[in-house]
């Protein structure tokens, strides 16, 4: 409670800094008892940044330690490396953060707004077929098209997860409408987190969220994928640019109550979360130059933690570092930073290498070898590499084959995507790479492929919740998953 108090102060706190013409939103007549509704403004700010502390907290730690880029030192991690997650652990991510979160914010922003001022109500649209989809990555079939009515309906049905996927894209193509309407009595400025008003980026997002979608149907729907993205890529279309493009969202350095979500779980659980030896081994095999920037050294080297661990040494092992939790203010490992990182959720760098897969399923080897040096690039020159050593990498590489694309790819993706919720654990699902080894200790067999059901929405909407066990966690779940 205490951390969700310091969320609504943190937005408070930037509205007064960055928000003008709140009265104009507000409809309130002379009577002191009268309830307020909250501003539409307010519910963008409210929004980006709940967006961006959902992804950045339960759904990142999640997908980081199942995909091996980050693993336990002891205490409440050391189970989800064990892959022993239950219902009872998604009661606080599935309502009070997601669907009594920042989607009911999200749909209550587009409601006020749709008539008046579509622009806020495109934004919206967008931001909620973000996150239906990656709430399909993560547990597959859920409330949609009943989703979101509040009293109206406290027991919604589950919508067949591919389904939804339709449902996502119409979403977002009428974002993209709204966003260019014309007339809207109120346009989005400050109290718009990610862009800062900049409607055309916003369309630029809308697109590349489409492209990850689409590219989440290979391999098993390749028609489809390959026809989807063929069409976007010959509509005229405009994607994402640039890293200033990026679909992140700043946090204020100094507190850290307002801090990074990623640097704030490691200052509240100290010795809890550090980098995977599999994942840091596999940048040192490379000499991959954003070492530097994403871990702290153990003497003269990047040293990760076993994923068999179970200590709470922090130095013994090297710990995230300035790409994840901005500036260093002190030489203290666990509260030395500003807390000032962006919290990434789609990139430049994923951009390209979404067209690099694309292409390498198309037998366009010459072209996805392009994209995928064009994705290392954008990576390392959004992490601060120096222009050298980025051409020093990329020339120590292999040249891309048939053989071996789809693994270079996703391999230099998943480093790219350091500190990015979902899609390293979507991108290992769907191709089997990076080629990680289960837990010799877990309380599963396997990897976990799909998350259990909230068991607040179980006992609560009995009738609809599919169920979900321990076995089921460890098979393919969600539509697009081949078992691989």
């Amino acid at each position: 409670m205490k951390k969700l108090k310091n969320i609504r102060l943190f937005v408070i706190g930037l509205l007064a800094f960055s928000i003008t013409s709140c009265d104009e939103f507000l409809d309130v007549n002379e009577n002191p008892n009268q309830l307020i509704e909250v501003p539409a403004n307010t519910l963008l700010t409210s929004s980006t940044l709940g967006t961006a502390t959902l992804m950045g907290t339960h759904l990142h730690r999640y997908s980081a330690v199942y995909t091996q880029q980050f693993s336990a030192g002891t205490a409440q991690i050391w189970d989800l490396s064990r892959y022993l997650l239950t219902e009872t652990d998604m009661n606080d991510v599935w309502r009070p953060r997601l669907y009594s979160g920042v989607l009911n914010d999200l749909k209550r922003l587009e409601e006020r707004t749709l008539t008046t001022s579509p622009h806020y109500a495109g934004i919206s649209r967008i931001l909620q077929g973000f996150l239906f989809m990656t709430v399909v990555d993560n547990w597959g079939d859920v409330p949609f098209t009943e989703a979101l009515q509040l009293t109206d309906n406290l027991t919604p049905a589950y919508d067949n997860d591919e389904a939804i996927y339709t449902g996502i894209i119409a979403m977002i193509d009428s974002g993209i409408e709204l966003t260019n309407s014309a007339n809207s009595t109120f346009r989005p400025a400050g109290d718009d987190l990610i862009y800062n008003g900049d409607l055309a980026k916003w369309r630029r997002l809308a697109n590349t969220i489409k492209l990850r979608l689409y590219l989440h149907y290979y391999p098993t729907n390749a028609a489809l994928a390959t026809q989807s993205i063929s069409t976007l890529l010959g509509s005229g279309a405009e994607f994402i640019a640039g890293n200033v493009d990026n679909f992140q969202v700043r946090f204020l350095p100094g507190d850290a109550d307002r801090a990074n979500p990623i640097s704030q779980f490691e200052v509240r659980r100290q010795n809890q979360f550090f980098p995977a030896e599999y994942f840091v081994s596999l940048m040192n095999t490379k000499a991959d130059p954003r070492r530097p920037f994403y871990f702290t050294q153990f003497g003269t080297n990047y040293v990760g933690i076993p994923v068999n661990s179970n200590q709470n040494t922090s130095t013994n092992y090297s710990r995230m570092h300035v790409y994840l939790r901005g500036a260093v203010t002190s030489t203290n490992l666990i509260t030395g930073y500003a807390g000032d990182a962006p919290l990434r959720m789609l990139t430049f760098a994923e951009y390209h290498f979404i067209l690099a897969e694309y292409h390498a399923r198309n037998n366009r080897i010459a072209e996805s070898q392009l994209a995928y040096t064009a994705g290392i690039t954008a990576s390392m020159t959004n992490v601060g590499v120096a222009v050298a050593d980025i051409a020093t990498y990329i020339a120590s590489r292999p040249i891309l084959t048939s053989a071996n694309a789809i693994q270079q790819i996703i391999e230099e993706k998943y480093v790219a995507n350091y500190g990015v919720a979902s899609e390293p654990w979507v991108d290992w699902r769907r191709t089997g790479f990076p080629q990680l080894t289960p837990m010799s200790a877990a309380d599963q067999p396997q990897i976990p492929r799909i998350l259990p059901y909230a068991e607040l929405e179980r006992v609560t909407n009995r009738a609809n919740t599919p169920a979900r066990g321990k076995p089921e966690i460890i098979q393919p779940g969600v539509f697009w998953d081949p078992g691989l």
